[in-house]
């Protein structure tokens, strides 16, 4: 999935997903785009945004 966007992201919130990034050996780009996939599927599901929320 090819994601072109101007993104302001401080310091502090690329420094987290730079951390998760390489915990999970993925690049930064792509850890981005499987959160926004990620919280897409789980908002089709009001029940189960919920529960993945509170788990």
């Amino acid at each position: 999935m090819n994601i072109e966007t101007t993104t302001c992201i401080s310091l502090e919130h690329i420094a987290l997903l730079q951390l998760h990034a390489t915990q999970n050996n993925m690049s930064v780009r792509t850890f981005i785009s499987a959160l926004i996939s990620f919280f897409s599927a789980m908002g089709k599901s009001r029940y189960c945004f919920v529960q993945a929320t509170f788990v």
